[in-house]
C-alpha cells in the first residue's frame, strides 16, 4: 500500500517525477497475484487507487502519471487515514506500507500511539522512503515500531541511488513475509494442499486459506 506525497514542495529539484518513476518500477516488480492500493495526500489525504491485483499494471501506471504536487503537507492527517483504512479493510494476510514523503512535519502524539496499535495489532510493515535533507524522527519511530519496518532518508544528490537500491530490500521483505506466511499455515492444512497451494499461488498475498474441515 502506497501512502505518497502529493504537496507543492514535491515538485522542487524533480523529486515529485523521481518518486512516480521509481514507484511505478516497484509495482511493476510485484508479482501479479498480489494487491496493490495507493494514497495521495497534500492538505488531506485520499485514496487514489483501492486494493488492485498488481495485473493491472496499465491502471496502476494511470493512476500514478496522474498525481499532480499542490497544496501543503498534512502528514498528521495521512498517518491517521492510512491507519484506519488498512484496519478497516480486514486483510487475511499481512499488509506492506510504502510511504514516500519530503515532508518534515510532526506527527501528534496521538496519532503516533493509533498507528503504533494499528501497525503492531497487524502485524504491518511502514517503509518509509524519505525525500530532502532533514530526517523527519517522527516517521522514523513509527517505522521502526513494527518488525520490517524500514527509514530510508536521502539527500539530493544521492536520492536515485538510494531508492534503486531500498526497493530490491522491500521486495525482499515481502518475499520474506510470504515464506512465513506458508509457514504460519502449514500447520492448520493438509501438507499434500499446501503444496498444491503455493505451486498455484507462488504469489498471492491475499488469498483464503481453506481450512481443515472446510475444504
Amino acid at each position: 500500500f502506497f501512502v505518497l506525497d502529493a504537496s507543492n514542495s514535491m515538485n522542487e529539484s524533480g523529486k515529485l517525477d523521481l518518486m512516480k518513476e521509481q514507484i511505478t518500477r516497484f509495482a511493476d516488480s510485484i508479482d501479479e497475484k498480489n494487491k496493490i492500493g495507493i494514497m495521495i495526500f497534500n492538505d488531506a489525504p485520499s485514496i487514489l487507487l483501492p486494493f488492485t491485483s498488481a495485473k493491472e499494471g496499465k491502471l496502476i501506471e494511470k493512476k500514478i502519471d496522474k498525481i499532480k504536487a499542490k497544496g501543503t503537507t498534512n502528514g498528521d492527517l495521512a498517518i491517521k487515514k492510512m491507519c484506519r483504512y488498512i484496519d478497516s479493510m480486514n486483510l487475511p494476510a499481512r499488509c506492506h506500507i510504502i510511504m514516500a514523503t519530503d515532508g518534515i512535519f510532526r506527527v501528534s502524539m496521538k496519532t503516533k500511539t493509533e498507528a503504533d496499535t494499528v501497525l503492531i495489532r497487524t502485524k504491518t510493515s511502514f517503509c518509509v522512503l524519505q525525500f530532502g535533507i532533514v530526517k523527519n524522527d517522527d516517521l522514523e519511530d513509527i517505522a521502526l515500531t513494527v518488525e520490517d519496518g524500514l527509514y530510508t532518508f536521502a539527500d539530493e544528490a544521492n536520492l536515485s541511488a538510494i531508492l534503486k537500491q531500498q526497493m530490491p530490500e522491500v521486495v525482499k521483505t515481502i518475499e520474506k513475509d510470504r515464506t512465513v506466511y506458508y509457514s504460519d499455515i502449514s500447520s492448520e492444512i493438509d501438507p499434500m494442499l499446501l503444496q498444491i497451494m503455493i505451486a498455484s499461488n507462488p504469489g498471492d498475498q491475499f488469498m483464503k486459506i481453506p481450512r481443515k474441515g472446510n475444504q
